[in-house]
């Protein structure tokens, strides 16, 4: 799975860092999740939220994975 970093703010979405991949396993709890990406994402980024995406452009679908 893709990680990348972005930051949101009114409307304005910039991306920032290096991309990175996780190798994850086809199912998952929320939770192991975020403790997997809490090892890539920077020790800047006090909170964050994980938004799934189909990967589509023209009509992005996100999920946002709660804790």
């Amino acid at each position: 799975m893709p990680v990348v970093n972005r930051q949101s703010d009114r409307g304005s979405v910039k991306l920032f860092g290096h991309p990175n991949v996780l190798y994850l396993p086809s199912k998952l709890t929320g939770t192991l999740l975020y403790q997997t990406v809490d090892r890539v994402v920077p020790c800047l980024a006090a909170y964050y939220s994980i938004h799934l995406t189909d990967g589509q452009v023209g009509r992005l679908r996100s999920y946002l994975v709660v804790r």
